[in-house]
């Protein structure tokens, strides 16, 4: 009796434990686990891709080792993040991937990573160069100031935003969503960019310095953000590094849902 109560106790944890999601959490649990885009970034941040549900990619980052944050807003969240915490130099690394989804069918649009060291008073500009590095091993090599040339010829202080903006090719096929991104960073006139020690293009707008990468046709834009030496608390605000496309953001909006009506149902 107690041995047949005890295997049908284990039956019964091994089915639990076969169900159980461990991603179910509240804000995700809403979306269609069938539902899925025809369209994907060609490039991924931890191997997580633009236009995967967000159940996938938050799962993709759980099981790198990654702690879940709890998710504001219920049925309205528009965003998750997963964070991963190490050792670095005297003090410790904290890296927040923030996967920014569309609300009704749970799509991932946008990939950020918060780089922040728990010391302020640590300097960031190894870790600028260090990151800096990953994304030339793995993207490539960011916008130079020659390819730039090409599109709007630089003054004495580079190519201003808005003159690469007014100037960008017309058959660029997401034309206009690349001159709203670029846009959005005008925070002065003088916004622009200009040549690197390097010769690499880096943004420079207000306190805020970016390099960029993208593919031929500027479907995918990839920016590392942080802060000039000479501004407040450098340290303090840390480095983003965000990924872009228009193409899966586009399928996003037109995404219809298969129906699961059967007018034929006998």
């Amino acid at each position: 009796m107690i041995k047949s109560f005890a295997t049908f106790a284990l039956l019964c944890a091994v089915t639990l434990a076969v169900k159980a999601d461990p991603i179910a959490v509240p804000g995700l649990e809403r979306f269609n686990s069938g539902n899925t885009l025809a369209v994907r970034s060609d490039w991924d941040i931890r191997d997580v891709r633009l236009g995967e549900p967000v159940v996938e990619g938050v799962k993709a980052l759980l099981e790198q080792g990654g702690s879940l944050h709890y998710i504001t807003g219920g049925s309205r969240s528009r965003r998750v993040k997963v964070s991963f915490s190490s050792a670095y130099q005297q003090t410790r690394l904290e890296q927040t991937v923030i996967l920014n989804f569309d609300p009704q069918h749970g799509f991932i649009h946008n990939i950020e990573v918060h780089y922040t060291l728990a010391s302020a008073y640590q300097d960031i500009a190894p870790l600028w160069q260090q990151v800096l590095q990953r994304a030339r091993d793995k993207y490539g090599a960011p916008w130079s100031m020659p390819a730039l040339d090409n599109i709007a010829p630089a003054g004495r202080n580079g190519v201003r935003l808005q003159d690469l903006i007014a100037k960008l090719p017309a058959d660029l096929p997401y034309r206009d969503a690349v001159g709203e991104h670029f846009n959005d960073l005008i925070v002065t006139p003088r916004s622009r960019f200009q040549a690197s020690d390097n010769g690499e293009a880096e943004l420079i707008s207000g306190f805020k310095r970016c390099r960029y990468w993208s593919d031929e046709k500027w479907q995918s834009l990839l920016s590392l953000c942080g802060f000039a030496p000479d501004s407040g608390n450098r340290s303090g605000q840390g480095l983003t590094l965000m990924l872009e496309d228009f193409a899966v953001a586009q399928a996003i909006q037109a995404y219809r849902p298969p129906s699961s009506d059967d007018p034929l149902n006998l």
